[in-house]
C-alpha cells in the first residue's frame, strides 16, 4: 500500500533529476563568458537569460572606479576609489558616490557591477587595496 509520503518522496526525486538534467544541459552550452567584451563589445562577462525560469541575463561590467568601456573611450565617469571615499568618513558622500556609479552602470545596461568592494586590508602589498573601502572601526 502506497502512502502520501512515498508519493511526495518520488515527486521530490523527479524534480531533483529534472533540475540536474537542466544543469547538465547548461554545461554543454555557453553559460558564462568572461574577458574584455567577449560577445557584444559592451560587458566583461555575461550569463544568458533562462526564459524557462524567467531569469534575465546577467550583464557584468568592471568598475571599482566606474564603468569599463574600452569600446567608447571618454564616455565613463572616473569616480574616486573606494579607499578615497572611505577616508572621508562622510556617509552622505559615500551614498551619493554609490548612487551615481550605480546609475551610470544601469544607464549603460549592466545589471551586475564588479566592484567596488569592502576589504580589511590585511596584506598591505596587495596591489588592489586602493579599490576597497577598508579599515576596522570599533
Amino acid at each position: 500500500m502506497r502512502s502520501e509520503d512515498d508519493d511526495h518522496v518520488k515527486t521530490v526525486i523527479i524534480l531533483l533529476l529534472l533540475l540536474l538534467l537542466s544543469k547538465f544541459s547548461n554545461i554543454n552550452s555557453k553559460i558564462i563568458t568572461v574577458g574584455n567584451y567577449p560577445d557584444d563589445g559592451e560587458y566583461v562577462g555575461t550569463v544568458p537569460a533562462n526564459s524557462r525560469l524567467n531569469i534575465p541575463a546577467l550583464l557584468y561590467n568592471d568598475g571599482p572606479q566606474g564603468f569599463r568601456d574600452d569600446a567608447n573611450p571618454g564616455t565613463t565617469t572616473a569616480f574616486p576609489s573606494g579607499l578615497n571615499i572611505a577616508a572621508t568618513w562622510d556617509k552622505e558622500m559615500a551614498g551619493l558616490w554609490g548612487e551615481k556609479m550605480g546609475k551610470e552602470f544601469f544607464d549603460k545596461g549592466a545589471n551586475v557591477m564588479l566592484g567596488p568592494g569592502l576589504n580589511v586590508a590585511r596584506v598591505p602589498k596587495n596591489g588592489r587595496n586602493f579599490e576597497y573601502m577598508s579599515g576596522e572601526v570599533r
